[in-house]
């Protein structure tokens, strides 16, 4: 099977999060992939990402719908003194 380029998420100015549906050993799951700029401005697909075999693929689904559902009712902060992440509800 030839790989199915699904899309691309842009990460960064250099960066991007490439989703792919592609045979490997024999199965076939969804990579996502990091791809980079290389020194010509052409995109590259780095070894950086992992692999979801596609009978977890709804899971996966489920948990980034719930962090993006949790992620719109929070804010963000990062704090001073110990540089981690601080959620608190947003003010109505």
């Amino acid at each position: 099977m030839p790989d199915y380029i699904i899309g691309e998420v842009r990460k960064n100015a250099r960066e991007s999060i490439c989703v792919i549906l592609r045979e490997k050993r024999g199965e076939i799951g969804c990579d996502l992939r990091i791809a980079t700029t290389n020194g010509r401005g052409a995109m590259v697909e780095t070894a950086k990402g992992l692999r979801i075999p596609l009978q977890r693929l709804g899971e996966l689904i489920i948990a980034l719908q719930d962090a993006q559902r949790v992620a719109s009712a929070v804010d963000f902060v990062c704090t001073d003194a110990t540089d981690k992440l601080v959620a608190r509800q947003k003010a109505d």
